[in-house]
């Protein structure tokens, strides 16, 4: 997540807003622009303090975002990793969640030192 990155969080959100607030507990209130850049820009700095990895995965033709993933609550001492994840409607039952989250599995024990990643 950079800055900038509001703006089409927001989009995907919108898209997908009724599954979103159905199994997802942040999902209150209507999406805003204003919000998700300040979500965005909170996620960068997480991200550069290793507090919380979240990544997203963008569609290289259209530069939409499709996959809203990452690592969270992370504890460093043990180890234990937190896989959480969404795919906006248009991108889902092609496969890119499962690769996402195959993906960050491995990372999270090859590159971080995972001891158990959920």
């Amino acid at each position: 997540p950079r800055a900038g990155d509001g703006p089409a969080l927001t989009e995907a959100k919108l898209e997908t807003w009724d599954d979103l607030t159905r199994w997802m507990p942040w999902a209150k209130g209507t999406p805003n622009p204003d919000d998700d850049e300040c979500t965005m820009r909170k996620a960068g700095a997480e991200f550069i303090l290793r507090t919380d990895l979240m990544m997203i995965a963008f569609d290289r033709a259209s530069g939409k975002p499709f996959v809203f993933t990452g690592l969270h609550r992370i504890d460093w001492h043990a180890r234990v990793f937190e896989i959480g994840f969404w795919a906006r409607t248009s991108a889902r039952g092609k496969g890119y969640v499962t690769e996402s989250t195959n993906a960050l599995t491995r990372f999270a024990f090859n590159a971080l030192g995972a001891r158990k990643v959920v």
